[in-house]
């Protein structure tokens, strides 16, 4: 049984409605068979739909928050959280909120910065070695006679770090003859330990007690 419909389909030889129930108009000849026309299908959900907004909107608050967030968070977290951030954003350009997009790129980009600082300024962080100038977790030597040997008068806080790989702990400073005077000390879980002085920031002296 053919079900009938209410709405009504247009004759193409002469314009007259013909209820969808009807085989044939009554216009409709063997010259002239009826074809009904097509119907129009609906329009398939955009990236403008109302669900597809609010997605946009919330993942780019999410990455504003999370970019920000991660400048007091641990090291290792802020990198996870900012690659977040960064998708965040991305999606939200994506979803036409390029405003929250672009605020979120921002915040993330400082979130980076902070830990591009962070790895430059603390070695320790990177290579494992702890707290600046303190005993080694795993019973290691922080610093040895080899490394103590290779430490020239004239060399730069810097340059003493990255022979002995890791920060020393800044014991006491002073001033003389009007340049700064500070005094770096690095210790061995067996209680050995080095001190070196800078004046001006250039190594004057270097002291050590019983490294391995």
């Amino acid at each position: 049984m053919r079900e009938i419909s209410n709405l009504a389909e247009f004759c193409p030889g002469c314009g007259a409605p013909v209820s969808s129930a009807t085989i044939e108009p009554s216009c409709a000849t063997a010259d002239e068979p009826y074809t009904s026309s097509p119907r129009s299908e609906e329009p398939a959900a955009t990236a403008d739909s109302p669900r597809q907004n609010v997605l946009g909107r919330i993942l780019g608050v999410a990455g504003v928050v999370l970019g920000l967030a991660s400048l007091a968070m641990p090291y290792t977290l802020a990198i996870v959280v900012v690659v977040v951030a960064v998708a965040c954003g991305v999606v939200a350009i994506l979803r036409r909120h390029r405003v929250l997009g672009a605020a979120t790129l921002i915040a993330a980009a400082i979130g980076l910065v902070a830990l591009i600082y962070v790895a430059q300024h603390t070695p320790s962080i990177t290579n494992g070695t702890g707290s600046p100038g303190a005993p080694s977790g795993d019973g290691s030597a922080v610093v040895t006679s080899a490394e103590y040997d290779q430490l020239t008068e004239g060399m730069t806080y810097q340059e003493v770090v990255a022979v002995i790989g890791a920060e020393g702990e800044e014991s006491e400073g002073s001033e003389v003859d009007g340049f700064p005077t500070v005094m770096f000390t690095w210790t061995n879980p067996d209680g050995s330990n080095m001190n070196v002085m800078l004046h001006n920031g250039k190594l004057v002296k270097k002291t050590q007690v019983g490294l391995p």
